[in-house]
């Protein structure tokens, strides 16, 4: 059984997926570390290494998660963590713009009820994804 099952290369396959999946996001995260350097943005214009940053962690968020194990279950959570002190940030902000009346009270609510179903998505575990499909 196993050689038919080599023949059909089905385990392969799958480590095969597996180990390219991790190279990619390997790749992409070593590209954020390298934009995120002091001397990287001191080469370069702000807004240009803003917006490489920008679509990098994009191509990682769309990458597909990969069973967490150990330290990542930390990054994870740590993620997690960061990404509801972010939406905290952008409530505030969108409370100065409605009291400023730079947005309605309808735009502010529709605004609002997004940041809500992502901070649930977060304490789901799908918030991921969620960024990926709104990008």
């Amino acid at each position: 059984m196993p050689s038919l099952i080599r023949l059909m290369a089905i385990d392969t396959t799958n480590d095969e997926e597996r180990e390219e999946r991790h190279a990619r996001r390997r790749l992409v995260e070593d590209v954020l570390r390298y934009l995120s350097r002091r001397r990287v943005q001191e080469r370069f214009d702000t807004a240009v290494v803003t917006e490489m940053s920008s679509i990098y962690e994009r191509r990682l968020r769309a990458l597909p998660i990969e069973e967490l194990k150990g330290d990542e279950e930390g990054s994870r959570m740590q993620r997690d963590a960061l990404l509801l002190e972010i939406l905290q940030i952008e409530r505030e902000s969108l409370i100065q713009l409605r009291n400023e009346a730079a947005i309605s009270d309808d735009v502010a609510r529709t605004i609002q009820r997004d940041l809500d179903l992502l901070e649930s998505h977060v304490h789901t575990g799908s918030a991921r994804s969620v960024l990926a499909r709104q990008l």
